[in-house]
């Protein structure tokens, strides 16, 4: 039984995109993002994680509401991206 669990753990853990591994599910259900900064996305300098779609690629810089982790307590800080100067950031 321990063996199939740990199996079955590993298993999923190998499988799952790098990508899914920068956001994690609040008490709520809602997806957040980390407090990380890539260098390039797309056609994008320097963007904040939260203003990129899930498990993608897509930027975005519309003023969407966003959202990331600022601690291990749970803490989130909130705000919209936008892109200043080719820099989508979530203020």
């Amino acid at each position: 039984m321990r063996l199939t669990t740990l199996l079955a753990a590993t298993l999923t853990l190998i499988a799952a995109p790098t990508a899914v591994l920068g956001w994690a599910q609040a008490s709520n259900g809602v997806w957040v993002a980390n407090n990380k900064v890539y260098p390039r996305v797309g056609n994008f300098n320097n963007v904040h994680e939260s203003c990129t779609r899930m498990n993608s690629q897509q930027v975005y810089t519309d003023k969407r509401t966003c959202s990331y982790w600022i601690n291990s307590k749970g803490e989130q800080r909130h705000g919209h991206c936008v892109n200043r100067n080719n820099k989508v950031e979530c203020v």
